[in-house]
């Protein structure tokens, strides 16, 4: 994982046709790599958390997604935040977030999407009016 990995990674989560390819990409290349999390600190921002709720209440088409065990981690020499989840019926989830470009992507598997990846790009902050 290197600098131009994490630029690639920006650069396809602007650009690609396919965010399943971009989920690929990040787990190819970043996943729980060692060296990946070692460069990590754990983090807390509400303003995402709901962010991710509401984007996953429309991606899974539930009302009230319940994540268990989320974790939120921040690799500040990038401003990029990453994280997991696990749901009740047993999917994962997983995503990161760019908070210089405001764009993120998360993706769920599992549980009762077998083994489906549904994936949703997401933004944080909000236009003014």
């Amino acid at each position: 994982m290197t600098v131009q990995h994490f630029a690639e990674l920006k650069y396809r989560l602007q650009t690609a046709s396919s965010h399943a390819g971009v989920m690929r990409y990040f787990f190819k290349y970043f996943g729980d790599r060692p060296e990946f999390i070692q460069k990590s600190e754990p983090h807390h921002d509400e303003l995402l958390e709901k962010v991710l709720m509401i984007t996953l209440q429309f991606t899974l088409g539930q009302p009230n997604p319940t994540l268990i065990e989320p974790r939120f981690m921040r690799v500040p020499s990038e401003k990029m935040v990453h994280g997991g989840f696990q749901l009740p019926d047993g999917g994962v989830g997983s995503f990161f977030y760019f908070e210089d470009i405001d764009l993120g992507l998360v993706g769920v598997s599992g549980g009762s999407l077998g083994p489906q990846l549904v994936t949703a790009r997401f933004k944080v902050k909000m236009v003014s009016r």
